[in-house]
């Protein structure tokens, strides 16, 4: 087996490992866990006997790093300058030196790809396999403590479970335009057919387990992905969506229904977990306002106001707990991969249709929770649209070569 045959095996299964990150926050180094010390070992394997290439990646990547060290800075400043306030406990900001390690795992699985379909789907996969094992023990939890296979999708957002539903959702929901991406690339691809078909269903289950969490969290990015199944599918075929989505809302959500219709009516007062989120972010805003240049330090944002929770968002976490600065600096990051997206592919063709579904899942779950920033498996995603995009656009110089030719 060559070194590059062992070192593209290392990567599948990190990712795949990687992709359960949400589910399994294994501290080994004070907040460095057992995902962060892979990556570093496979990055020093990696520039051992291949780092020429990653290196190269690393160069044309160079903005997205130098401004995520920026923002790691910012943090590192805003929690010395409040631990000698008196304001923060240092101990919680340990994690903000795993930011630059997200971005590096992003860049790595961009290597990795380069503007092959093939690894791109062997990415994909390993990244939806861990997901698919982490839904699947969550199943298997609840079947085995309920023993009512229906009762089974409600316990994943209860007792039995073992994550937070809105995780459930957030990753899931995050990682539908990898689907998409994949519904794409294979599409075009004759002898890829088998692979198209088995990854229908993997999306079903996907889709039905987002569903059974209750959360808007995953709810919204799903419905954005089945409309845009729905308009570039036959007729037929959106008849079969459409009445499978509708019959199996109903059958889920009947008795929220019924709560809605007598809200409207005015029999009951509704009890919406948005009052909550809404006065969360209020919070938010004030300790901004109060500390406007460098936050009040990461992670103390329940510790400063005395509440056992955190933003739900994490634009405004960022706002509070870094501060003006952190907040510019988060967001330079996220517009500059964005950016390298979006080169050379037509914001209005239909190969957009995936970063900008993207874009828009990423800023929905952002502001509804503080997942996407914070995991693994999210960064993982980055680079599977980020690698999709590097893969059309050579595609239309190779075509534009042609035809000039």
């Amino acid at each position: 087996m060559s070194k590059f045959d062992l070192r593209e095996i290392l990567l599948l299964v990190y990712i795949f490992f990687a992709s359960m990150s949400f589910h399994s926050p294994y501290l080994v180094i004070g907040k460095l866990t057992l995902f962060d010390i892979l990556l570093i070992c496979y990055l020093l394997f990696t520039l051992t006997f291949n780092g020429q290439k990653l290196l190269k990646q690393f160069l044309i990547y160079k903005p997205i790093f130098q401004l995520t060290l920026i923002f790691t800075l910012i943090l590192f400043i805003s929690m010395v300058v409040n631990s000698l306030r008196g304001i923060s406990n240092p101990a919680r900001a340990i994690s903000i030196v795993r930011y630059p390690l997200f971005v590096t795992l992003m860049i790595v699985i961009v290597d990795y790809v380069g503007y092959s379909t093939k690894k791109l789907i062997l990415a994909s996969f390993a990244y939806i396999a861990g997901l698919c094992l982490v839904y699947y023990h969550e199943w298997i939890s609840a079947l085995y403590i309920t023993k009512d296979f229906f009762d089974a999708a409600i316990p994943i957002v209860g007792k039995s479970s073992m994550i937070n539903k809105n995780n459930i959702a957030a990753i899931g929901g995050l990682s539908l335009p990898v689907f998409l991406s994949l519904f794409y690339v294979l599409k075009e691809k004759a002898h890829y057919k088998k692979i198209y078909f088995l990854i229908i269903p993997i999306f079903i289950y996907i889709s039905i387990t987002i569903l059974f969490t209750h959360s808007k969290t995953g709810w919204i990015p799903l419905f954005l992905v089945l409309s845009v199944l729905f308009f570039i599918s036959s007729l037929k075929n959106k008849m079969v969506m459409a009445g499978i989505f509708l019959l199996g809302y109903w059958l889920i959500e009947k008795d929220k229904i019924f709560l809605w219709i007598d809200v409207i009516l005015g029999k009951i007062k509704s009890e919406s977990s948005w009052e909550s989120r809404i006065f969360l972010k209020q919070q938010a805003l004030d300790a901004f306002t109060a500390h406007p240049i460098l936050g009040i330090g990461w992670g103390s944002f329940d510790e400063f106001l005395n509440v056992a929770d955190n933003p739900h968002d994490i634009n405004m976490q960022i706002l509070a707990e870094g501060g003006i600065l952190a907040f510019v600096a988060y967001f330079s990051v996220l517009f500059i991969i964005w950016h390298y997206m979006f080169r050379k592919i037509h914001i209005f063709s239909k190969e957009a249709i995936v970063p900008m579904l993207f874009i828009a899942i990423y800023m929905i779950i952002s502001t509804a929770s503080g997942i996407p920033f914070t995991f693994h498996s999210s960064w993982v995603v980055f680079g599977l649209i980020l690698s999709y995009c590097n893969i059309i656009r050579k595609k239309k110089e190779y075509v534009e070569v042609q035809i000039s030719g």
